[in-house]
C-alpha cells in the first residue's frame, strides 16, 4: 500500500473541503476527492454514438488551443467552459463521432451528457499527452 506525507498547507484545505462537504474526516475527504478524480478523468465514459480520436498530431493540439482561447470571454461559467472545450475539439478534429457534428448541435447537447464529454475530452488530452514512464 503506497503512503504519502501531506504538507502543512494540503492538510488545511483538505480540512476547508472536509468542513464545507460535511464529511467526518481528512482520510475520508482525500479519498472522496481521489474518487471523484478518478471517475471523472480516468475512468470517464464518452456518451452513448460518440468516439475520440486517438490519432492526433500537435497541428491537432495546436488547432485545439487556437479554437480554444478565440473563444475566450473571462467567463466563469462551468457550462461555457464545457462548451468552449467541446466546440475547439470539433474544430481540432479530437471528435470522431457523430460524423457531421455541428456547433448548434453542441448547443443541443444535455448538461449531463456534455458533462460526460467534456470529461471525457479532459481524460483523452492527459492520455495522450502524459508520457508512459515505462
Amino acid at each position: 500500500m503506497a503512503s504519502a506525507k501531506l504538507s502543512d498547507t494540503t492538510v488545511e484545505k483538505l480540512a476547508a473541503v472536509q468542513k464545507q462537504l460535511g464529511m467526518a474526516g481528512v482520510d475520508g475527504t482525500l479519498a472522496f476527492i481521489v474518487d471523484r478524480f478518478h471517475a471523472a478523468y480516468l475512468d470517464a465514459a464518452l456518451p452513448d454514438g460518440w468516439a475520440l480520436n486517438d490519432d492526433l498530431s500537435l497541428a491537432d493540439m495546436e488547432t485545439y488551443f487556437e479554437a480554444y482561447a478565440a473563444e475566450e470571454n473571462g467567463s466563469k461559467n462551468a457550462w461555457a467552459e464545457r462548451g468552449r472545450t467541446i466546440r475547439a475539439a470539433l474544430v481540432a478534429g479530437w471528435i470522431k463521432t457523430p460524423i457531421g457534428l455541428t456547433n448548434e448541435a453542441i448547443g443541443k447537447l444535455k448538461p449531463a451528457e456534455a458533462a460526460r464529454l467534456k470529461n471525457a475530452l479532459d481524460a483523452h488530452y492527459l492520455k495522450l499527452t502524459i508520457a508512459d514512464p515505462n
